[in-house]
């Protein structure tokens, strides 16, 4: 099989910024390290359905036949780099 990779990851990387975003909005991140960024549980929560959900379709559905396959490895990486990249920007309440 062959594994397609595309801009997807980047995708994945600008959706999980979005939701650290969206889900606190008002907080300060400044004065907190990374893990426990990361580790709010709405976050994790929703952040555990999207890698389960890449998992089986990157496993059960094909990208374009039979011998393609979608690179779900590079989603949840790309998730991945776009939390981590997201909890180091300084964030000022306006």
């Amino acid at each position: 099989p062959v594994t397609l990779i595309g801009a997807s990851a980047g995708v994945s990387a600008l959706s999980a910024a979005a939701l650290r975003l969206i889900l606190s909005p008002n907080r300060n991140f400044n004065n907190r390290p990374i893990p426990l960024k990361l580790s709010d549980f709405r976050f994790a929560g929703i952040s555990a359905i999207i890698f389960i959900l890449n998992i089986l379709s990157g496993l059960f559905i094909p990208a374009g036949g039979e011998t393609e396959q979608i690179a779900w490895q590079s989603h949840i990486a790309g998730y991945i780099a776009g939390a981590i990249a997201f909890s180091l920007v300084n964030i000022q309440e306006t």
